[in-house]
Formats: C-alpha cells, structure tokens, sequence
C-alpha cells in the first residue's frame, strides 16, 4: 500500500538538530529507513511521528 500526503515539519524546523533540514539541498537527501524516513546526520522521523503529523493536517483542514 503506498499512501502519498502532506507533511507540515515546519513546527520542528527550528528545534536543535532539525533546523538543519532548511536546507533544501540537504533535506533532498532524505533516504527510507524501515519503519520512517532518515537524513544523513542522523535526523530521522518515525511512522508514528510521521502519522500523527498527518492526522493533525487533516484535523486541521477539516
């Protein structure tokens, strides 16, 4: 199953190691990693992070 939506990470942005992921060029390089999605310095987001997030997008938009 494969599930496409909109992640707003703008709350997280500036908080320590995330703030790195402002740069476009470095947020590109987002890989897969088993159960969410990690960047090269070890900032990663979880599937429950990653859910919750989604689900308050669509709370939101309601």
């Amino acid at each position: 199953m494969v599930v496409q939506d909109t992640l707003m990470l703008s709350r997280i942005l500036n908080k320590g190691v995330f703030a790195e992921l402002k740069d476009i060029d470095y947020f590109k390089l987002v890989k897969p990693l088993f159960c969410g999605i990690v960047w090269p310095n070890e900032q990663d987001l979880s599937t429950d992070t990653i859910a919750y997030e989604m689900k308050n997008i669509s709370n939101f938009s309601e």
